[in-house]
């Protein structure tokens, strides 16, 4: 007996349309998405800066999210 989502087939393209719920794009693996802007302003803790200031200029904000 499967107790576990159903999963639709795939589109054409082969890409599942990817939504903030989640789409199980193979059995127990979850791909979703969001723009930035829709995730609020998270708490950035005291350590997370102190560890972004040692990466390059162009890797903080990507470690800070």
């Amino acid at each position: 007996m499967n107790t576990g989502p159903s999963r639709a087939p795939l589109p054409r393209g082969g890409f599942p349309a990817v939504t903030g719920d989640g789409t199980e794009i193979a059995p127990g693996v979850w791909l979703a998405s969001a723009v930035r802007a829709e995730l609020g302003e998270p708490a950035v803790l005291a350590a997370d800066l102190a560890d972004a200031r040692t990466r390059p200029r162009w890797r903080r904000a990507e470690f800070l999210a």
